[in-house]
């Protein structure tokens, strides 16, 4: 996914077997930096801020899915996000010693 990317670009779209057995869809995602649409299971990006191939490599979220109460089992699944250098600032040289 390239650097910089725009709040609301599509990342991936989580595939859930059995989905008639499932209703809620929950991402462990303390930044709010993705979001997942519960009925679709497409992530987006929330929040673009840190989208930057100069601080990360690549920002990883875990999807949950539930039962129709949180009591029942749920699985989870790990989305690695890597970052695409755009080459978004000047270069620089070394100072010499």
């Amino acid at each position: 996914m390239p650097e910089n990317s725009e709040a609301g670009t599509l990342v991936t779209i989580l595939n859930v077997l059995n989905r008639k057995k499932w209703t809620m869809i929950d991402m462990v995602n303390p930044d709010g930096t993705f979001e997942i649409r519960q009925k679709t299971g497409e992530v987006f990006i929330r929040d673009n801020r840190i989208m930057d191939r100069e601080l990360f490599t690549n920002l990883e979220l875990v999807a949950e899915i539930h039962g129709s109460s949180h009591l029942t089992k749920c699985a989870r699944t790990r989305v690695n996000v890597e970052l695409l250098d755009q080459n978004d600032n000047r270069p620089t040289f070394e100072k010499e010693k």
